[in-house]
């Protein structure tokens, strides 16, 4: 019985260590609820923001988990959203902390490739309290268009409870992610490739009549992690759109209050430091409340300048409001700076659209 065991795990490290490269594997993560239950979960990477996916059962009620990395073990917060319809078990968070350097896969790396389709076999990935990956060889069986059953090969492993949200990969790529467990052998998956379908939707809608023509706003350089450092003060100095209520100015963007405004063909706003001298600048946030019941920005440009007057812009930064509200340039190395200038591309929801703050900060990559 040793050697059989013994046997089957050396197949299953050998299968998944020549399919899938040990990198790849820090997206699988634990998850810790509201409730202090856990499950797991796999981040991925888009329009420049860590997400991680896992089951709404295991994100709970509560709109906050801790997400738990392998080793070297990492934890952060994640807020979640589960727009989905009822009878999917599937919840998104956008998680802040310092992660962004783990999260290496695409949310395009959830397309379930032809290989990945046709595979009969694969490998459960599951993180251990002590930050270990377990890594289980499971067959495969059972597949519709919206689930599959897998079935744990090796003697005295099991796949139990708790393993919800676990991935298996197969073939090339993502297959799917564990839902419910009946037994303690098998398990059900959603199809990864069902779960692009209503992330990416859920991610990618946009209003994007202003009728700008839309750049390309693939990410630009790895967001660095790091505690937010000083705050520089800025002032507003041109804005291309009216309040649409005077209690709702645009200076509320670099003060208290909130800036509504209705959408336009044109959404630029200048901010220029408040002394009005440059100032060493290495990180710009821009936020929004989700649950302000106001639109929020989506796709954004942020440029800035060291002449004189608001002129001879040079691209900063490129980028997506994540679903919590939050556009972060991340922390670079601080560059002198005058004037920034922001642009919004398009925007989340409809109607008026609302800006909480935009805040600079001076901060030095270790």
């Amino acid at each position: 019985m040793i050697l059989k065991f013994t046997r089957v795990l050396f197949t299953s490290l050998l299968f998944s260590a020549v399919l899938y490269p040990t990198d790849t594997l820090a997206q699988s993560v634990s998850i810790k609820n509201g409730f202090e239950e856990y499950g797991f979960g796999w981040m991925f990477h888009h329009a420049g923001t860590c997400h991680v996916v896992m089951p709404r059962h295991v994100a709970g009620p509560f709109p906050r988990v801790t997400v738990t990395t392998s080793a070297p073990v990492a934890s952060a917060t994640a807020r979640t959203f589960s727009p989905f319809w009822d009878e999917i078990d599937l919840a998104v968070g956008v998680v802040r902390g310092g992660l962004e350097d783990r999260c290496t896969w695409e949310l395009d790396d959830f397309i379930e490739t032809p290989r990945v389709a046709s595979s009969v076999r694969g490998v459960l990935h599951r993180v251990t309290a002590s930050g270990d990956l377990d890594r289980t060889e499971v067959q495969i069986m059972d597949r519709d268009y919206l689930n599959f059953e897998a079935e744990i090969d090796a003697d005295g492993t099991e796949i139990a409870q708790g393993t919800s949200g676990a991935f298996v990969l197969a073939g090339d790529g993502l297959a799917g992610m564990s839902v419910t467990s009946e037994g303690t052998r098998s398990a059900t998956f959603l199809r990864a490739d069902e779960i692009y379908i209503h992330v990416s939707r859920f991610l990618g809608e946009a209003n994007v009549s202003n009728g700008f023509v839309q750049e390309d706003l693939e990410s630009s350089a790895a967001r660095a992690s790091g505690a937010v450092g000083g705050r520089v003060p800025l002032e507003l100095r041109e804005a291309s759109v009216p309040p649409t209520n005077p209690m709702s100015p645009p200076e509320s963007m670099t003060a208290d209050g909130q800036f509504v405004f209705a959408p336009s063909r044109q959404m630029t706003f200048v901010f220029g430091t408040r002394s009005g001298d440059l100032a060493p600048i290495s990180r710009l946030r821009i936020t929004s409340d989700p649950d302000s019941g106001f639109a929020m920005p989506q796709q954004i440009i942020v440029r800035r300048s060291v002449a004189k007057l608001p002129q001879s812009f040079r691209t900063w930064s490129r980028g997506e409001v994540a679903k919590d509200g939050v556009f972060d340039t991340g922390a670079g190395v601080p560059i002198n700076t005058r004037w920034i200038e922001v642009r919004i591309i398009s925007t989340q929801g409809s109607g008026d659209i609302a800006i909480d703050e935009v805040s600079a900060f001076s901060e030095s990559i270790d």
